[in-house]
């Protein structure tokens, strides 16, 4: 197995965990209570807008937006 195909493999756990960290921290610092219907709203909403950057990315040639919010 070479190192490009594990690290490809492990990109989308890692992808959805950065992710999933930013509806948590907002819900913590905002001091309201545990809502985990809000949170997984959150992370759908978020994956929507990296998957949305990354096909643009990819389709304008745009290195920048392809790495899409998480950059990798």
């Amino acid at each position: 197995m070479s190192k490009t195909a594990l690290w490809e493999a492990v990109k989308e756990p890692l992808r959805w965990l950065i992710i999933a960290i930013i509806p948590v921290l907002v819900n913590w610092i905002s001091g309201q209570p545990w809502n985990p219907q809000l949170i997984t709203y959150g992370v759908i909403v978020l994956r929507m807008i990296d998957k949305i950057l990354h096909d643009y990315g990819k389709e304008a040639g745009n290195e920048l937006l392809e790495g899409g919010l998480t950059r990798f």
